[in-house]
């Protein structure tokens, strides 16, 4: 026990030895640093210290732009996806990578089908063409037909009537006097004979007329006196009127003509409506066959898809379904080739015209209430050191995702959500460059403010140490560490607050 005792009290004073030791050293340093930096402080002892090679720079006193750096990819500002606009195999592809012109074939799709229905189609339609034309002209004969039957009846009408007025409208005055002047000049005719068979006579009877010229005069009397009472009864007659009979023979003669002209005209319109209705089903036959002509014609031309305008050809990726690598809503994508069955409206090809570009990049959560379309921007390409292009923004989106969320999946499988919010933004750019090319990186610059009449530094004249914030002031050569505030900056510069005047100058570095 005894010897146990001794040893700690050995080992204790030798640890106050070494305590007393190393506080010696420690106060000896100090000294021989007080001693140094006093001679360097001296007059003409400090050529070729630190201070002597100082970077300074004034502290700006002025307007002051905030603005974000994005990384981003160029593309097409005009960007045509060709779709598919049939059903159907692919049978020819322009080449991917290719240079096209508007108008230039893109994509031809398998016809024969299509081919073998439209052929089809055209022999219904050149059948019901030839049906339609044929009822036509059976309508045309057959009216010309009817027309001059009904025509004619019509006639047979007018005469029925015009019998059946003079009929009832019997005896005329011009009637009267033309019977009543037959029957005048038949009794002169008849007296006249008379006296002339009288004059033979008694010459006969002289012996200065032969027995034939008595007996030829003595007929002449005769019939000139019958013809006389024939036409006295005449005008007897004609003055009586005409009998019930022949009114009624007339009237029946007239509503016979009618009813066979009316039944003519029924059987005219009955036939050609008849022969309308065969005509308007023709003619919807005929319709239908001319739409599904149409419908085919259309068919077959987009089978063949051509270049709106002029543009790269780019393989639509679309996801494959069948796919099993699946992570966190990503999917594996495929490309179209020659065979691939594709429905109707499925993407086929990306045409970019490479004429005028623009930037697509992301801007966070926290600045994206900062900008808005037409915002101005800046664009530096990675390939194009040195050259700096205008623009400006054309397009925000309005939903928000995780800024990792567009990796494959093999790298989102690797590096996980980034938890922080971007907003996809396009920025159109102004020149026109042959040298800019697709999928070209680039960094993108957007404002989001601006300060007129502010103090600001570069970042590097900034040392923030515990939360406090200090730069160099230098003063007759000399440096002076001085606490300032800290307000909005940008990746160059920051506004300082509070602590700072225009024009001072500050050292660079810490």
């Amino acid at each position: 026990m005894t010897t146990e005792k001794t040893g700690q009290r050995s080992r204790r004073g030798r640890a106050r030895l070494g305590l007393l030791t190393d506080s010696r050293a420690t106060a000896l340093r100090g000294v021989l640093i007080g001693v140094l930096a006093g001679i360097l402080a001296a007059p003409g002892c400090n050529r070729g210290g630190p201070e002597a090679h100082l970077e300074t720079v004034q502290a700006r006193r002025g307007p002051f732009e905030v603005y974000v750096v994005e990384d981003g990819e160029l593309r097409a500002l005009n960007q045509t996806t060709i779709a598919a606009k049939e059903s159907g195999r692919i049978e020819w592809l322009r080449s991917e990578g290719e240079a096209v012109k508007k108008g230039d074939v893109l994509v031809e799709m398998e016809k024969k089908e299509l081919e073998e229905q439209y052929e089809l189609r055209m022999t219904e339609l050149k059948d019901a063409e030839a049906s339609l034309q044929e009822l036509q002209e059976s309508l045309e004969t057959e009216k010309k037909d009817l027309e001059d039957e009904a025509a004619g009846l019509e006639t047979a009408v007018k005469v029925a009537e015009l019998r059946l007025k003079m009929v009832m409208d019997r005896p005329t005055e011009a009637e009267r006097q033309k019977t009543e002047a037959d029957m005048k000049s038949a009794k002169l005719t008849k007296q006249q004979a008379e006296a002339e068979y009288a004059r033979n006579k008694q010459l006969w009877e002289t012996g200065a007329v032969s027995k034939n010229d008595l007996e030829r005069s003595g007929c002449g009397a005769r019939i000139a006196d019958a013809t006389h009472r024939r036409r006295e009864l005449s005008y007897k007659t004609l003055l009586d009127g005409a009998t019930e009979l022949e009114k009624d023979k007339a009237k029946l003669d007239q509503e016979l003509a009618t009813l066979n002209y009316e039944l003519a005209r029924a059987r005219l319109e009955s036939q050609l409506a008849r022969l309308a209705e065969d005509i308007k089903r023709a003619q919807l036959r005929l319709e239908a066959s001319e739409s599904r002509v149409r419908r085919l014609t259309i068919q077959l031309e987009n089978c063949t898809l051509r270049a709106p305008h002029d543009g790269v050809v780019i393989y639509y990726q679309r996801p494959s379904f069948h796919s099993a690598s699946r992570f966190m809503g990503s999917s594996e994508k495929r490309k179209v080739d020659i065979g691939t069955r594709v429905w109707l409206g499925a993407g086929l090809i990306e045409l970019p015209d490479e004429s005028q570009m623009k930037v697509r990049t992301q801007v966070s959560e926290a600045n994206v209430r900062y900008v808005s379309v037409g915002t101005k921007a800046t664009v530096r390409a990675e390939m194009l050191p040195g050259a700096e292009f205008h623009g400006q923004i054309i397009w925000i989106d309005t939903a928000g995702h995780d800024k990792n969320s567009r990796l494959d999946s093999t790298t989102l499988r690797r590096e996980g959500r980034s938890g922080i919010n971007v907003f996809d933004v396009e920025i159109a750019m102004d020149e026109k460059d042959p040298r800019l090319k697709l999928g070209f990186k680039a960094r993108v610059r957007i404002p989001i403010k601006r300060f007129e009449d502010v103090v600001s530094v570069p970042k590097k004249a900034v040392t923030v140490e515990a939360g406090v914030a200090s730069v160099r002031v230098v003063e007759r050569g000399k440096p002076a560490r001085r606490t300032v505030k800290l307000g909005d900056e940008n990746d160059e510069s920051v506004i300082i607050t509070a602590g700072l005047q225009g024009g001072e100058s500050v050292a660079l570095g810490g």
